[in-house]
């Protein structure tokens, strides 16, 4: 499997199995696992809370004659509504991260994966909406001839 794709399943598989859910004033709602981005960016209102991801970017560097380092940005993008859609966010957040951190290098298929920014969105309206893209650094190491897992 290409590295980009396997990376990306493995932290949705990563994220279903953690059962991340929050609590509202209405009690707690589970997270909904997006595997794909959806259309036009955000989350339908009957799925919110919810995380989906993407690989923005990915730097490729040689790291041997047969062999390739490659960096990989990858987004997370928390999404929840209502008034107290921070908290949402903070309790996706901090799941996200423990869950990803308790992998260490999920299983041994990546070399180093580490939270590097995040970028908070909130509108206040008739209905509180708020947005966090949690961006990660994902180093892997693959075959030049066969950039495959």
């Amino acid at each position: 499997m290409f590295a980009s794709k396997a990376i990306r399943h493995a932290i949705a598989d990563l994220l279903e199995a953690a059962g991340i859910s929050v609590d509202t004033p209405a009690g707690r709602l589970p997270v909904t696992i997006l595997r794909s981005p959806p259309s036009g960016g955000w989350v339908k209102d009957d799925a919110l809370p919810g995380i989906y991801m993407y690989l923005r970017r990915e730097e490729i560097r040689p790291a041997s004659m047969t062999r390739s380092a490659r960096t990989i940005t990858m987004d997370l993008i928390l999404e929840a509504r209502g008034a107290d859609a921070e908290d949402q966010l903070d309790d996706m957040q901090r799941a996200v991260e423990r869950s990803i951190a308790a992998s260490a290098n999920l299983g041994g298929l990546v070399m180093e994966i580490r939270p590097v920014d995040a970028e908070i969105h909130l509108e206040r309206g008739s209905v509180i909406f708020g947005a966090r893209r949690l961006s990660w650094s994902v180093r892997v190491e693959v075959p030049r001839a066969d950039p495959s897992f």
